[in-house]
């Protein structure tokens, strides 16, 4: 299970599971929840992602905004978590998906 984590500073932060479930972590980004969200997200580092949904930013800096906002919560993390967040995750999962598709390829297309 993979969940999405939503924390943008003033507003709530939402934990939403691939199947959709939503569940509100505290009311509003305060260091108490964003100790919370970092425990959560160290004990268990293969299900969370780190994304924006920024689309075609006219220059780095506005899609890198996102990234900086977060810069209290990757503070928290330690080394493993950290790094499948902000990326071993979308690796292990595109390479998967791309192996799982090749492989369907090759049973189904002839």
């Amino acid at each position: 299970m993979i969940f999405a984590l939503i924390a943008v500073p003033s507003h709530t932060i939402v934990a939403q599971s691939q199947e959709g479930q939503k569940g509100t972590i505290q009311e509003s980004t305060t260091p108490e929840s964003t100790s919370n969200a970092a425990e959560m997200i160290n004990r268990y580092p293969d299900r969370f992602l780190f994304g924006t949904d920024e689309v075609a930013p006219p220059n780095q800096e506005k899609y890198l905004k996102v990234y900086y906002q977060y810069e209290p919560l990757w503070k928290l993390l330690n080394p493993e978590a950290s790094e499948k967040v902000r990326k071993g995750n979308y690796e292990r999962i595109f390479d998967e998906g791309r192996r799982k598709v090749r492989y369907w390829e090759r049973a189904h297309l002839k």
